[in-house]
């Protein structure tokens, strides 16, 4: 019973890298870049750019011209902060992943050798 545990053990120590640097990544991967479309499309900072010299409300005059393009580049400056913020979180998260195993090793054989 315990040879055969101990059997499964090694197994597991040489497939569970294995599949977080292939399989696991790959995953993490395509959630990144579904979370960064989630995020596009919540935030739709390039459909306000889109229509930032559009006049809101159907004010044709230069002063609804204006209030429009204001609160536009307003929107568009804020939404764009927004969205390079989850770039970064979203980015730190991916890097995180792919380095979060070699940063326990690392740890691991410090504290071992320290």
């Amino acid at each position: 019973m315990i040879r055969k545990l101990a059997g499964e053990a090694m197994i597991d120590l040489v497939r569970t890298p294995l599949w977080w640097y292939s399989g696991g990544l790959a995953m993490v991967a395509h959630w990144w870049v579904y979370m960064l479309r989630r995020g596009n499309a919540a935030l739709g900072v390039l459909l306000w750019l889109k229509n930032l010299f559009v006049p809101m409300f159907g004010q044709h005059d230069w002063q609804g011209r204006l209030v429009s393009f204001l609160i536009r580049l307003v929107q568009v400056i804020a939404r764009g902060i927004a969205f390079i913020v989850l770039v970064v979180f979203l980015t730190a998260a991916l890097a995180l992943w792919a380095t979060g195993p070699l940063l326990l090793f690392l740890g691991l054989v410090l504290s071992v050798a320290g």
